[in-house]
């Protein structure tokens, strides 16, 4: 399948859209190098024929936001398009769904669509197509049956690793369509340590039909403290820490990207004055895939060596043993 790239930026160049730092804007004010990076890949994908992509992001990287973008315009350009937009919380569906509003009514009219009708449970647009608004719950007793009785060509799933009820994936699962060429699904999520959203990630490092798409915090235009700036001096001394001029070297080799001082103090600030845990600066803002899933629960020994040392354990042969009791 070919993604018209060109056409997306054109659909999306309009919309607004709430931001943390400038208020409301369009997105084509605040297009970042996280999100163009996103939608390359997902072009990329569609082209060799995958249609399944699992997301592995930063905290406030702004692939949400491109996301539901994403979301409309395919609902607008595929007739009859069966879409949902699973959400972790109802406050985070709400929060979507305020977002696919601002967006629909900021079209220009070459690209809007009639909306015959928007509620919390679904948009209905005038070609046909609807987006189900479902929400899974941050505990296994708040399931509600996802993805049940629903034939789903495009998909959207947020914030998995969040999810109380990892069952739920197999039902989402069956409900996906396995043919149709403009089938589109996409799981996007912060890490939250080894659960279902870290196996779902390497599940879709090793398949065929599936791409996964690691989304560093130095993607972010945003995150870094300009030279001349009290944080820049603060925070950057002229070298890294042996642990920064590791998982920089890491960053290079495996993205081809360097990161600069300026990010470097960023980095720094963000967590001396932040986060001030290693664990969950890791979790939240990974250098690398491998840093996003942490391991924790010890104040005395590093997270980055936890995670190392479950991964050495992780790789070494293991021998299984049953026991049979008899009356013998």
């Amino acid at each position: 399948m070919k993604f018209n790239m060109k056409e997306f930026r054109a659909f999306v160049k309009d919309m607004h859209v709430e931001t943390k730092e400038l208020g409301l804007v369009s997105l084509g004010e605040v297009w970042s190098g996280t999100q163009e990076y996103f939608i390359q890949e997902v072009a990329k994908g569609l082209e060799e024929d995958i249609h399944y992509f699992v997301i592995l992001k930063g905290r406030q990287v702004m692939i949400s936001t491109v996301c539901l973008a994403l979301d409309l315009y395919w609902a607008f350009k595929f007739d009859g398009t069966g879409g949902t937009l699973i959400a972790d919380t109802e406050d985070n569906r709400d929060m979507f769904r305020t977002t696919l509003t601002l967006y629909a009514e900021s079209l220009p009219n070459k690209w809007k669509k009639p909306i015959r009708s928007h509620n919390r449970t679904q948009m209905v647009i005038g070609n046909r197509s609807r987006i189900a608004y479902q929400v899974v719950g941050t505990k296994k007793k708040e399931r509600r049956g996802v993805g049940v009785g629903k034939a789903i060509m495009m998909m959207h799933a947020t914030e998995c690793a969040n999810w109380g009820d990892e069952d739920a994936l197999a039902d989402i699962e069956a409900s996906l369509a396995e043919s149709n060429p403009n089938r589109l699904f996409i799981w996007e999520s912060t890490a939250r340590g080894y659960n279902h959203f870290e196996e779902m990630w390497q599940s879709a490092k090793r398949a065929r039909t599936q791409k996964a798409i690691f989304i560093g915090w130095w993607r972010n235009d945003l995150y870094r403290k300009k030279k001349g700036s009290p944080e820049h001096s603060i925070y950057w001394n002229g070298e890294l820490t042996k642990e920064e001029a590791r998982w920089v070297a890491e960053v290079k080799d495996l993205y081809g990207f360097e990161i600069d001082d300026e990010q470097i103090a960023w980095w720094r600030w963000k967590f001396e004055e932040n986060i001030r845990e290693e664990a969950k600066m890791f979790e939240n803002y990974p250098p690398t895939e491998d840093y996003a899933f942490q391991m924790s629960g010890s104040k005395f020994f590093s997270a980055a060596n936890l995670t190392d040392r479950r991964k050495i354990a992780a790789s070494q042969p293991f021998d299984c043993f049953r026991f049979l009791f008899t009356d013998v």
